[in-house]
């Protein structure tokens, strides 16, 4: 008898968690680097409204603020040529997800105007605690980016023969930062970072290295993450000298590859059919 009522009550949606999925799925546009377009090497940019007004942002989790409007500065073609200006909390939406966060005014080189009015950084994505934390899914093939912000989400389930890489987001910059092997040189930290077009990109010291002394602007290298190996190409054009070393799109775009910030998790899963 107990058994019969138990099985009542479920199909009455007793004992059950109703969970309100809060999901989203917008058009994202895949730009090549025109420096190197034939090594897959591209920028993620969707449409989204800052402070009620339209905006091109560069989905980029190698910031940590979100940054938006300003002029060109002056008559640069660089990419990197930008000037910030500290802001302050405001709405930014991207289909139907919408968060308050900081976005700061910046000052983009004219190139940069070309391909984008901002930068959609992690505070946004990540939120202000663990638990807030959105789930970034990247359809390279489908040319989608799926935003997920459920409550009380289950655990994510990968694909058949994924790569589950845990990371850590750094407390000041809110970097996401794993764990690589590059080449012939030590384990490094390195930036998981969409906003950076090329597969990896690193400092001159170490570019040196892996390079062998080459003096070409991009070398061929092999890396390993979690034991899986992957072959891409590496530059350190327009790096500081001590910055860390970034994992960009064009390593992972063969992939369809979600970020989960509340369960600090990248899955690298076997592309979309199309």
């Amino acid at each position: 008898m107990i058994f019969r009522f138990l099985a009542a009550m479920t199909a009455l949606g007793f004992g059950q968690t109703n969970i309100q999925a809060s999901k989203t799925v917008v058009d994202m546009q895949v730009i090549p680097y025109k420096y190197a377009p034939s090594t897959g090497a591209a920028y993620v940019v969707v449409n989204a409204h800052v402070r009620g007004t339209s905006a091109r942002l560069l989905v980029d989790t190698g910031s940590r603020y979100s940054f938006v409007d300003g002029s060109p500065v002056g008559h640069s073609e660089s990419e990197s040529d930008i000037l910030t200006f500290v802001g302050k909390k405001q709405t930014v939406r991207i289909g139907s997800f919408q968060r308050d966060c900081v976005v700061n005014s910046a000052a983009w080189s004219k190139e940069s105007r070309r391909m984008w009015d901002g930068l959609a950084g992690n505070e946004l994505f990540a939120g202000q605690r663990e638990s807030d934390g959105t789930r970034l899914t990247f359809d390279f093939v489908k040319r989608k980016l799926m935003i997920d912000w459920t409550k009380n989400r289950p655990k994510y389930v990968p694909r058949e023969n994924s790569l589950t890489i845990p990371f850590k987001l750094s407390d000041q910059d809110h970097h996401i930062l794993i764990r690589v092997r590059l080449g012939n040189a030590s384990t490094q930290t390195c930036i998981f970072d969409t906003g950076t077009a090329t597969g990896l990109l690193v400092s001159d010291k170490l570019y040196e290295k892996i390079s062998h002394g080459s003096t070409y602007i991009f070398t061929r290298v092999a890396l390993s993450i979690m034991g899986r190996q992957f072959h891409t190409d590496a530059t350190a054009l327009g790096v500081l000298p001590d910055a860390p070393p970034c994992i960009g799109v064009a390593l992972f775009r063969h992939y369809r590859t979600v970020i989960d910030y509340r369960d600090r998790k990248i899955y690298l899963e076997p592309p979309s059919k199309h």
